[in-house]
């Protein structure tokens, strides 16, 4: 199973450090938001991953060994990088992979994504009920969008 990483973003709500690296890159501790992000996922069996790269998408090809900039390229380690436009939206994004992960399950999160998640049962969860989506949220409301939740179904309205 894939997951695909939306790193494209300014990362306007991290300006003092985004103007100098890309937020997936920002770093906690000894490395990158995008480093631990990738391990959560590799240590719930999640070893393939698609990169949505844009603003600043030079430094994580650098940051996986230097690739050369192509408008996809196989990293090390089960790593695709696909360069996907600094403006696009993230819909935009999600289309410009689609080859990558047409016809399979994926996951999908931001380059900023960390969170507490049981990554397998939450694959376990999806494949039982066999939504189109599945999707994880923070509770408090959010300046950035909401979403409403049926309390019957659990389900987005």
């Amino acid at each position: 199973m894939k997951c695909v990483i939306l790193c494209g973003g300014k990362g306007y709500r991290l300006r003092e450090e985004t103007e100098f690296r890309p937020k997936p890159l920002v770093p906690i501790g000894d490395r990158p938001i995008l480093a631990h992000i990738m391990e959560i996922y590799r240590r719930h069996g999640v070893n393939e991953f698609v990169l949505c790269l844009g603003y600043k998408g030079e430094m994580v090809r650098d940051y996986f060994g230097g690739i050369q900039k192509a408008w996809a390229t196989q990293g090390r380690d089960g790593i695709i990088m696909v360069d996907t436009g600094e403006e696009t939206t993230t819909g935009g994004r999600i289309r410009m992979i689609e080859s990558f992960v047409k016809g399979e399950t994926f996951h999908l999160t931001y380059g900023d994504g960390l969170g507490n998640v049981d990554i397998k049962a939450l694959t376990d969860f999806h494949r039982a009920c066999n939504p189109t989506v599945t999707l994880t949220a923070v509770q408090p409301p959010s300046k950035f969008g909401e979403l409403t939740m049926s309390d019957v179904t659990n389900r987005i309205q």
